[in-house]
């Protein structure tokens, strides 16, 4: 069993648990429609790496059935969009820039070299939703250039998500190229960000959910 992966992972499920009880407890306090949603966010990403942690503890090895844990978190990436939909509520106009174009390409071109080691569908299913995230995200950042006031508390949820989404795709591109399992390796260094990522969500949702 691969200690540095197992204990890397149990700390992201810690981290996730500890989140999701907050967030669940803000939820029930304040009835509010983003809270509600962060809560899902982040009670279906704890319960696919649940699965992936129990799987390592068990059997010493990464999932065999690896789609399982790819529903939670698919699950999971629709819940972030509905949160940054929620946020845009009152309309953001659609902004002209390369990037909302570049982006999306990109995205496809990785997920068409993934798929040569993965599932099909997953991956596909992945990258629909990542486009809408980030293209909502970057959209969201061009509205509000040189914009204050209270829509500008939206700002750095819209960063945060963007930094979310490049750990995503950087663990997924460096996972295709793996390095070892030690500390030398930048996928666990990655996944740390990641863990620090979910707790950032909660100030930052909070903030956006003053707008």
């Amino acid at each position: 069993m691969n200690d540095i992966n197992t204990l890397e992972n149990i700390f992201q499920i810690t981290v996730l648990a500890v989140c999701l009880i907050i967030a669940v407890v803000r939820s029930v306090r304040t009835t509010s429609r983003i809270w509600i949603l962060l809560s899902m966010f982040l009670g279906a990403f704890f319960l696919g790496d649940l699965y992936w942690v129990l799987w390592l503890l068990f059997y010493g090895e990464t999932p065999y059935y690896s789609y399982i844990p790819s529903l939670s978190w698919n699950a999971a990436y629709i819940y972030q969009l509905l949160v940054l939909m929620h946020v845009q509520r009152k309309g953001v106009p659609r902004q002209r820039s390369a990037f909302l174009w570049i982006i999306p390409a990109v995205i496809v071109g990785l997920c068409a070299f993934y798929m040569t080691h993965g599932d099909y569908l997953a991956n596909l299913i992945t990258a629909v939703i990542s486009i809408y995230s980030i293209q909502y995200s970057m959209n969201g950042l061009l509205y509000l250039r040189g914009k204050s006031g209270s829509e500008a508390k939206a700002r750095p949820l819209y960063i945060l998500t963007l930094v979310f989404w490049a750990l995503e795709y950087a663990m997924w591109t460096l996972s295709m190229f793996w390095m070892g399992d030690t500390l030398a390796n930048p996928y666990f260094w990655c996944d740390i960000a990641l863990s620090i990522c979910f707790i950032f969500c909660l100030p930052l949702t909070a903030k956006a959910a003053e707008i």
